[in-house]
């Protein structure tokens, strides 16, 4: 949703962004390493915690789902 209201993903069928901007996979994977690397490094087995695991995956689903959704709506 944010992204969507920052005019960051290409609208439905437009192919190009009004303001030239878009979401960089790069710096998107940049973006979610740093917000995930305060869980990964707290432990060597990430499974082995299943608490930790599921914090972060909940945390990864959240960057992930705005994206996911977007992409389906077009």
């Amino acid at each position: 949703e944010k992204l969507r209201d920052l005019k960051l993903l290409n609208q439905a069928g437009s192919g190009r962004l009004k303001s030239g901007l878009s979401v960089s996979g790069i710096a998107y994977g940049s973006f979610a390493r740093r917000l995930l690397m305060p869980i990964i490094e707290q432990t060597l087995y990430l499974e082995e915690v299943t608490p930790t695991l599921w914090k972060a995956v909940a945390l990864a689903e959240s960057l992930v789902e705005p994206l996911k959704k977007a992409v389906e709506e077009q």
